[in-house]
This record gives C-alpha cells, sequence and structure tokens, in this order.
C-alpha cells in the first residue's frame, strides 16, 4: 500500500511503516501529482490541498 502522510504528524514515523511504502511531505506540499498514485492519506485537520 502507498501512503502520503504529513511530515508534521508527531509520533507518526516508525508506527505506520508497518502497513506499507509511507511517503513525507509537509501538508503544504501535498499536489494532486504527489497525492494520484496514493492508496491512503494521512493528514492533519489543519492540512490544506492545493
Amino acid at each position: 500500500m502507498k501512503i502520503l502522510a504529513d511530515a508534521h504528524i508527531p509520533y507518526l514515523r516508525g508506527v505506520v511503516e508497518q502497513f506499507g511504502e509511507v511517503k513525507y511531505l509537509p501538508g503544504n506540499q501535498f499536489t494532486k501529482e504527489a497525492i494520484s498514485d496514493k492508496d491512503a492519506l494521512i493528514v492533519r485537520t489543519v492540512t490544506h490541498f492545493g
């Protein structure tokens, strides 16, 4: 599973890797291109998609 996670979520690193391939990006760098091939997104409530 391909997962895109907000890099600013505390304590997430090392936890979700067991579920698939994880890429971390700051929430302000989430774009249509960045999320297009991902199976799951892990975001904060303040993450805005551009």
